[in-house]
């Protein structure tokens, strides 16, 4: 029983009482994100992945030039169950593994820092945010995701990436400190980039398909 006027006497049971409001249900549109129609393309990054430099040493009672170098060598790989299909479908999650190495003559060794950063740059994020991975063992993967329910070390596609479309990631190795300078290395694509086939969806077996 509603009393929207507050006001009290005597009822009985079989009174009926109702308040009847208007309500307003508007339908809501969601609009595609902008980068479903417009793919960013991987920005051009600045990258040092070698330097040189010279040191004196006295050698043999006399000073001596030497010239010093060191490389940075990065490989990176994708890992999703349809690999071996060539495609992945949006909403479904990958994994990475990255090695890091460095190269160099130099005799001075502990002089040289192992890589120490790595990160990820993803379209979906204008490849302008970015996703650190994480040092386990002599390897670089990612951190458990919190979006996952088993917590899994993967990313996600997002369900709007359009089809027949190629998902190119980035990535970035630094933090190498040398005396000739700190090293860094850009990836673009290549072993980082997923062909994008349907969506999750499509494996609904509510659908039928």
């Amino acid at each position: 029983v509603i009393n929207p006027q507050s006001t009290l006497k005597n009822e009985s049971t079989m009174d009926n009482y109702t308040f009847t409001r208007k309500a307003v249900i508007e339908n809501v549109a969601y609009e595609a994100p902008t980068e479903r129609m417009v793919i960013p393309t991987p920005p051009q990054r600045n990258e040092q992945p070698r330097v040189t430099w010279w040191e004196q040493r006295y050698e043999n009672g006399q000073f001596v030039w030497k010239q010093f170098y060191a490389e940075l060598w990065v490989t990176a790989r994708l890992d999703y169950e349809t690999k071996s299909k060539g495609y992945l479908k949006s909403g479904y999650g990958y994994s990475i593994t990255v090695t890091a190495a460095v190269n160099t003559n130099y005799d001075r060794s502990e002089l040289i820092t192992v890589p120490q950063t790595a990160e990820v740059y993803l379209p979906e994020h204008r490849y302008e945010t970015a996703i650190p991975l994480v040092r386990e063992d002599s390897k670089f993967v990612f951190n458990k995701n919190p979006a996952s329910p088993f917590l899994y070390r993967k990313q996600y596609i997002p369900i709007w990436f359009p089809d027949n479309r190629d998902y190119i990631m980035q990535l970035l190795v630094t933090d190498v400190h040398t005396p000739g300078g700190t090293l860094s290395r850009w990836i673009t694509g290549g072993e980082l980039k997923i062909h994008v086939v349907e969506s999750m969806y499509s494996d609904d077996v509510t659908t039928g398909n």
